[in-house]
């Protein structure tokens, strides 16, 4: 496991969603993918939110990231799955 940050100030409501994050890799099966969205104003701490998340779960889990304004080619849902897809690679045999 990564060590995480120093820089990393947790907040409640960062606190509330990393627990959610580790409960729903216990109770989820490995085969079933789950989806967390982390959104707000600019300038809050999402990066650094999802950051941590990696850092403290990349054993655990395989993530995939898309920001709107910042990834190209998500104009659509339909696109916007394809590019998650193109990250998983669920589809891959």
């Amino acid at each position: 496991m990564t060590t995480p940050t120093p820089y990393y100030i947790s907040r409640k409501q960062a606190h509330d969603f990393l627990a959610k994050f580790a409960k729903a890799l216990v109770v989820s099966p490995e085969s079933n993918p789950l989806l967390f969205q982390v959104y707000g104003f600019g300038g809050v701490g999402k990066t650094t939110l999802l950051k941590q998340v990696k850092q403290t779960r990349e054993l655990q889990a395989d993530f995939a990231e898309v920001s709107f304004g910042r990834t190209p080619g998500i104009e659509t849902p339909l696109k916007l799955m394809e590019k998650i897809d193109q990250q998983i690679g669920i589809n891959q045999h």
